[in-house]
C-alpha cells in the first residue's frame, strides 16, 4: 500500500469516528518517535488549533503522550476535570469531551485516535471497541504504507554505501533523459571508478576495501546539488546524474569530487588509505539516441582519463 493510498483510509477512519459516534470531529495524529512530536495526519476538523498551525506539536504530559506509552484508551468525560494537559488545547476548539486509542502496529505504538465531542459525555466500552477496531485498519494501513517505502528503498538502494543502486541510476537518468527532450535544459552524466582499487583489496583486503568505498560515497555526496543523483553502479564504479547541465557544468562536478576523494586518506581499520578516481564526463548532445549512447560516451572518457595517467576528468566529445 502506497502512502497516498493509507492517506485515503486515514481520512476514511475519521469520517466513520465523526459520523458513528457520537462525536462532533475526529483526529488521527502520527508519533515520531525521534523527534519526539506528534503530526495530524488526518482530521476532520476544518480549522485546526494554533498549536497545530504548523502540523507537528509536543504533548509532554498530555493524553497522547500518555496513551502511546502505555497503549491504553483514555476517556475523559469533561475538560475541565481533565488529569492531562490537553485542556487548553480542546478548549480553544470549544471541545468538553474525548475518547482516545492506541494505534498500534505489530507492538509498535503510531500514534492516536480520538473522538472529539462539543457537549460533556461519557464514552462507554462500546465505543472504546468501536475506536479500538478502527485504530486497528488505521495501524495496517500505516503500517503496510511504511514496509512498502521499506521494500522500495531496498530495491534501489545499494547496500554498502547507501546510494542509489544501478537499477535506481538508470531508471532516473531514463526519466531525465526523456524529460531532457522536452525541455532541452541540459543533461549530464559523470562516470568515475577508484584507480587501483584492486591494489586495496590485495594489500588490505575486500573488508577495507569496503571502508574506502563508503567513505568515498559520503564524501561525493557533500559536493553535488540535491536534484543529482549520486549511484553505486558496480563494484568500485560510480556514477552521478546531472540534470540541467551541460558539459562545462558537469566538469567542474567531476573536479569537486575528484578533489575531494584525493584530499584526504580514507581512514580505515587498517589505518589510512590514499586514493584517486578518474572521471569521464558527457553531457546530452543530438547524437545521443538513448541512455546507452550518453554512457558509452562518459565511459570512453573514463578509459582516456585511464590511459593519460588517473587522477584526472576527461570530458567527452
Amino acid at each position: 500500500m502506497e502512502r497516498s493510498e493509507s492517506s485515503v483510509v486515514l481520512s476514511h477512519v475519521t469520517q466513520l469516528v465523526r459520523s458513528l459516534l457520537p462525536a462532533s470531529e475526529a483526529s488521527l495524529i502520527l508519533w515520531d518517535a525521534d523527534g519526539e512530536r506528534f503530526s495530524v495526519s488526518s482530521s476532520t476538523i476544518a480549522e485546526q488549533p494554533p498549536q497545530y498551525a504548523e502540523r507537528r506539536v509536543r504533548q509532554e504530559g498530555g493524553a497522547s503522550r500518555w496513551i502511546v506509552d502505555h497503549q491504553e484508551a483514555v476517556v475523559v468525560e469533561d475538560v475541565e476535570d481533565d488529569p492531562f494537559t490537553a485542556a487548553k488545547i480542546l478548549r480553544e476548539g470549544s471541545f468538553r469531551a474525548y475518547l482516545g486509542v492506541p494505534i498500534v502496529f505489530e507492538g509498535e505504538s503510531l500514534g492516536v485516535l480520538y473522538a472529539l465531542d462539543r457537549e460533556t459525555r461519557a464514552y462507554g466500552s462500546d465505543d472504546v471497541d468501536f475506536m479500538n477496531i478502527l485504530a486497528r485498519r488505521a495501524a495496517n494501513a500505516i503500517g503496510l504504507a511504511r514496509l512498502f517505502e521499506q521494500v522500495n528503498e531496498l530495491a534501489s538502494t545499494d547496500d554498502l554505501t547507501g546510494l542509489a543502486n544501478r537499477r535506481e541510476f538508470m531508471a532516473r537518468a531514463t526519466a531525465e533523459l526523456e524529460r531532457d527532450r522536452r525541455s532541452d535544459r541540459g543533461l549530464a552524466i559523470v562516470v568515475f571508478d577508484v584507480d587501483e582499487f584492486k591494489q586495496v583489496n590485495d594489500v588490505h583486503g575486500h573488508g577495507v576495501g569496503d571502508e574506502v568505498l563508503v567513505q568515498i560515497a559520503r564524501r561525493c555526496t557533500t559536493v553535488v546539488r540535491a536534484i543529482d543523483v549520486v549511484a553505486r553502479i558496480g563494484g568500485e564504479e560510480f556514477a552521478v546524474l546531472i540534470p540541467e547541465a551541460d558539459a562545462d557544468r558537469a566538469a567542474a562536478v567531476g573536479e569537486r569530487l575528484r578533489a575531494i576523494v584525493e584530499s584526504d586518506p580514507m581512514l580505515t581499520s587498517a589505518g589510512p588509505v590514499r586514493v584517486t578516481i578518474t572521471i569521464g564526463v558527457a553531457a546530452r548532445n543530438a547524437a545521443d539516441a538513448d541512455l546507452t549512447s550518453l554512457l558509452r560516451r562518459a565511459d570512453r572518457a573514463l578509459y582516456d582519463g585511464k590511459e593519460q595517467g588517473r587522477n584526472r576528468v576527461i570530458v567527452a566529445d
